[in-house]
């Protein structure tokens, strides 16, 4: 093999196998190996890989690190002869400068071969070992956000429910020796305070402000914007749902802020789509409140479009508050397009309406909300969403906008409605795109 085909060759494989990312709370560099991207050593060469991937390593080691191994659908078990290998071909730098070794999701094989390791080289290494059963316990020691945690981790996690067995109890830390809590090495290490920043089920105004200055949440802003470049053209946007186990871990990422597993990075339409419906679901309040009903029941849609705007700012919109006014206008401007390529996406205004009604009502009183999510029948919410898409331009004509004029002076004057005072005023939304 000529030295520009081994180069690829590893490189491929120890950048899939090996991440530098993140400090831990002493700021010593973090780093990543996961098991499940080991390569098959049927078809390479694990002693010229182990020396290419030290090769790489020797300057990251030279200072204090920690490191964490993922243990979780690994594939290929490296032999009991080349672990022995690879740990006598360390410098004294790999070993001296090691502090914590993490190891996530230890199999049966990963405790067994850890144990007889220990025992037989190196007693002393034992004690720098934390054995993890799941993410949330890691991420007491490192959060998320300083580390890459790929979505096939995620999902190995969701599979086992490993979550829901330490979520409610203070995390079991064992060293291969038994006796990690006497050890000189595991006495200095404080776990950090984890400071919740979840956004799903969360009020607006603790992500957007009281008034909006905030801007949309980031989860809006990415299904959004994905949407928009991507998603105009799926056929069936969102009707079709992901696996329940891919938008658990979604929402999950999102909750704490791991930059890894994204609407972008993710890559999927009606991913998005369903990200975005369960987060306007899961708001503590509803985009309408029951006592916005009547006001619905009012609406004459036999009046001119744009005098029929005017009375629904006048009467429904300019009286929300001003998050859920934002948020409304966002979902419909998104709707609007989808609805301008309902040839090619088969999702009409109509359509949208029906699967986004239920989303925006929540009165506590299911037979009045679902009444009230109708599309069929005018005086309803789902009949005004289907309406508002219709209609996104005039009943938002100045969304996004600093302004003070009056929705009058462009649409009313010229078909002869008296012009009024201000009837929707939106605030400077920021976006992130």
């Amino acid at each position: 093999m000529d030295s520009y085909n081994y180069e690829n060759e590893y490189r491929n494989i120890y950048n899939n196998l090996v991440s530098i990312k993140g400090k831990d709370n002493k700021n010593r560099q973090v780093i990543s190996l996961y098991l499940s991207s080991l390569p098959d050593p049927q078809a390479t060469n694990y002693d010229l890989f182990t020396e290419f991937a030290l090769k790489n390593l020797n300057s990251v080691v030279e200072h204090d690190y920690v490191l964490i191994l993922f243990c979780s659908d690994t594939v290929y078990k490296p032999s009991w002869s080349w672990v022995i290998q690879t740990y006598k071909a360390m410098s004294r730098s790999y070993k001296k400068n090691l502090k914590y070794l993490y190891i996530v999701h230890p199999s049966f094989w990963t405790k067994v071969l850890v144990a007889t390791f220990t025992k037989i080289l190196s007693p002393k290494f034992g004690q720098k070992i934390l054995w993890i059963n799941s993410l949330y316990q890691l991420s007491r020691y490192i959060p998320y956000n300083e580390i890459n945690i790929p979505l096939r981790i995620f999902e190995y996690e969701r599979r086992y429910s490993l979550d829901k067995i330490t979520s409610n109890r203070q995390p079991v830390i064992e060293d291969s020796s038994s006796s990690s809590s006497n050890s000189s090495e595991a006495s200095d290490y404080t776990p950090p305070n984890i400071n919740s920043s979840n956004v799903f089920g969360v009020p607006l105004e603790l992500i957007m402000g009281d008034e909006g200055e905030l801007g949309l949440p980031k989860i809006v802003n990415d299904a959004i914007k994905f949407l928009l470049e991507n998603g105009l053209e799926e056929e069936g946007l969102f009707r079709r749902s992901p696996s329940i186990h891919l938008i658990k871990t979604v929402k999950e990422a999102y909750n704490t802020g791991n930059p890894n597993i994204t609407i972008q990075t993710l890559n999927s339409s009606h991913l998005a789509a369903v990200i975005l419906k369960t987060f306007v679901r899961e708001l503590p309040k509803p985009i309408f409140p029951p006592e916005f009903y009547p006001e619905f029941r009012k609406i004459n849609y036999e009046l001119e479009t744009s005098e029929l705007a005017i009375k629904i700012n006048e009467n429904i919109l300019d009286k929300l508050s001003t998050n859920n006014r934002i948020l409304f206008a966002e979902i419909c401007r998104l709707l609007n397009e989808v609805n301008n390529h309902s040839k090619v996406n088969l999702m009409s205004a109509s359509n949208l309406a029906i699967v986004w009604a239920p989303n925006l009502v929540k009165s506590g009183k299911p037979l009045e909300d679902f009444e009230m999510a109708t599309v069929a029948q005018e005086g309803t919410v789902g009949a005004f969403v289907r309406w508002a898409i219709e209609n996104y331009n005039i009943l938002f004509a100045f969304h996004n906008c600093n302004t003070t004029a009056s929705i009058t002076e462009s649409y009313s004057i010229s078909e002869g409605i008296r012009p009024k005072t201000v009837i929707y005023r939106s605030h400077n939304i920021k976006r992130n795109w």
